[in-house]
């Protein structure tokens, strides 16, 4: 699942940024994205300078995907997404669907 939310967000570009949302990094994350990671952790561990490190940036991911316990893997790529109401907004089924297609391709 990671390495196809890896792809889909940035292509694997450690220095991709989309200025619109001001996502930066591999996993194109979002400054309400390293709030909500360092609310759920109960500290500010991150700063929006770590979503430029590919390591920080799997961290914070691993960080929400083990908030979402039971979560399937669908409901954690459109977490990732979408926030925590992810799963019930319609434009996240599309993510969803670019990272499942990534995912079945990718299969050994």
């Amino acid at each position: 699942l990671l390495n196809a939310v890896m792809a889909v967000e940035s292509n694997f570009d450690t220095m991709a940024y989309n200025a619109k949302e001001n996502a930066a990094g591999v996993l194109q994350i979002r400054p309400i994205m390293v709030r909500e990671v360092n609310r759920l952790l109960g500290e500010n561990k991150y700063t929006l300078k770590d979503r430029w490190s590919k390591a920080k940036s799997i961290q914070m991911f691993n960080v929400l995907r083990s908030h979402l316990k039971g979560a399937s893997d669908e409901e954690i790529a459109r977490t990732w997404n979408g926030g925590y109401n992810g799963k019930n907004i319609p434009q996240t089924m599309q993510y969803w669907q670019k990272v499942k297609q990534y995912t079945q391709k990718n299969i050994k």
